[in-house]
């Protein structure tokens, strides 16, 4: 099996986000600055979207869906995240 990842190189103009050990994403989500949503919306729609889908998994799946926001954030690459999980199934 052969993944594929997208390196973005690094922007000085990006802020980096630190994520602690035990780290809640709607408090996460909470926090980031108004300004994150305007200049990374892509990002905040996809952040947006695993928030709800923990809601509604029940538990089930909550670390796999931190694991993929912190891919999500890391990356700033919703798109090529998705695709490699769907070629992981």
């Amino acid at each position: 099996m052969r993944f594929r990842m997208r390196l973005i190189p690094p922007d000085p103009t990006q802020a980096t986000f630190f994520i602690p050990e035990g780290w809640d994403l709607s408090d996460a989500l909470g926090r980031l600055p108004a300004s994150f949503a305007g200049a990374r919306p892509e990002v905040a729609r996809s952040l947006m979207r695993i928030e709800q889908a923990k809601k509604h998994s029940g538990g089930k799946i909550d670390h796999a869906l931190d694991v993929v926001a912190v891919l999500v954030l890391e990356t700033n690459d919703p798109h090529g995240i998705y695709g490699e999980l769907q070629l992981l199934h």
